[in-house]
């Protein structure tokens, strides 16, 4: 199974857990976004991949961010050992900003060399899934 296919599911998992929390019906969510039950059926458990521009209309639907719903990605550093959080990365980037244009220079240059001298990272990583969703 491919990265994407089990981001895929595990986003498909949680916007039906969603769903179900609210007892919503797979037809109620699929008029609500503008698409068949049957599409909704599909996102829910992988068929389909969730389109980008779909994410938003489902958050609405469902009454959470898009942040909510995409919670399950994780950046990782290579060895599996989960990356900083997005608060984390939110927080130093403001911290970064806050300079002055000549720190904040230094500071991307610091950066700069540590990741040239650092081994690649892996993209993004699906945070550990329940053992009820896996298949």
């Amino acid at each position: 199974m491919t990265l994407s296919s089990t981001l895929d599911i595990t986003l498909g998992a949680d916007v039906r857990a969603r769903r179900i929390a609210q007892k919503i019906t797979l037809a109620d969510l699929g008029e609500r976004i503008g698409v068949t039950y049957q599409q909704i059926q599909k996102y829910e458990t992988g068929a389909n991949r969730i389109a980008g521009s779909t994410l938003p209309l489902l958050a609405v639907a469902l009454g959470c961010s898009v942040a909510d719903l995409v919670a399950c990605i994780e950046p990782v550093k290579e060895g599996g050992e989960p990356a900083s959080s997005f608060d984390e990365a939110l927080s130093f980037a403001r911290t970064v900003f806050s300079l002055r244009i000549d720190q904040r220079e230094a500071v991307v240059g610091i950066v700069r060399i540590i990741q040239d001298t650092s081994p690649p990272r892996t993209a993004l990583r699906l945070a550990e899934q329940p053992a009820a969703l896996a298949h």
